[in-house]
């Protein structure tokens, strides 16, 4: 018995359009993130040596100051926020992009094999503190 091409187009795409809310991004906001605006109102206090470079769904964050920053909100292109408990002199710390948000709760576009857009680019990087904001380097991708 040969099956008709319809019924087999039809099977398909109800697979597809079933599987499909899998491959949406999952987000998942960190202990002590509190998604909220971007604080404007602060201005930019100092730009030190920690650098901030994308890594596919990661981000590598360096500090190769002789500093450690405990207990501060980490910014993306002024809209996506992470807490961050520590960062050490000298330490590299793999942060996921997944576990940044926006004001609405939304994450960055992170990008991937079923993405449907290109991926966000990290083009600056800031620690929120009470006095101000103090810039990072933001290390391009090439």
């Amino acid at each position: 018995m040969k099956i008709p091409a319809w019924l087999i187009i039809s099977i398909s795409m109800t697979a597809l359009i079933i599987t499909l809310p899998a491959c949406t991004q999952q987000i998942k906001v960190t202990d002590n993130t509190t998604p909220r605006r971007y604080p404007y109102d602060k201005s930019t206090i100092k730009v030190i040596d920690i650098q901030v470079k994308r890594d596919k769904t990661n981000i590598l964050i360096t500090n190769i100051t002789a500093n450690s920053y405990n207990d501060f909100d980490l910014w993306l292109n002024e809209r996506y926020l992470r807490h961050v408990n520590s960062l050490k002199a000298g330490e590299t710390k793999t942060l996921s992009l997944y576990e940044f948000v926006d004001e609405y709760s939304e994450g960055l576009k992170v990008g991937g094999f079923l993405a449907t857009g290109h991926p966000d680019p990290i083009i600056k990087a800031e620690i929120e503190t009470n006095s101000g904001m103090i810039g990072l380097i933001a290390v391009a991708d090439r």
